[in-house]
């Protein structure tokens, strides 16, 4: 009795790229870069199904599981805990006050 063997499918570099949401020349800079294993079938390029989850996974980012306590919700920067931006409310002096506000003036008015 023969054994039959069976092989992985193979898709073109069209097929994969479709597969993977990117453009052609995109999924040959990846495989240039060597960021992407294929198979050479004669002059053609194909990629395999393991291929193709070997690269999702390799550019898979894991969530972050620090403690968010510690961040600024809006930033996620652990530093600085609800900042506001901007100088602090009365610290501006009286004449940088009366500057700012002339070159408002000057600013938004309408030319002579």
């Amino acid at each position: 009795m023969s054994e039959i063997i069976s092989f992985p499918k193979l898709f073109a570099e069209k097929e994969a790229a479709k597969m993977l949401d990117i453009s052609l020349a995109t999924i040959r800079r990846v495989r240039d870069s060597g960021k992407i294993a294929f198979r050479r079938v004669s002059k053609s390029i194909r990629y395999t199904e393991a291929d193709l989850n070997e690269y999702l996974d390799n550019g898979r980012v894991p969530c972050k599981t620090s403690n968010t306590q510690d961040k600024s919700e809006s930033t996620g920067c652990h530093s600085e805990k609800d900042r506001t931006p901007g100088a602090e409310r009365g610290s501006t002096s009286v004449h940088d006050k009366q500057s700012a506000h002339l070159l408002a003036q000057m600013t938004f008015s309408k030319p002579s």
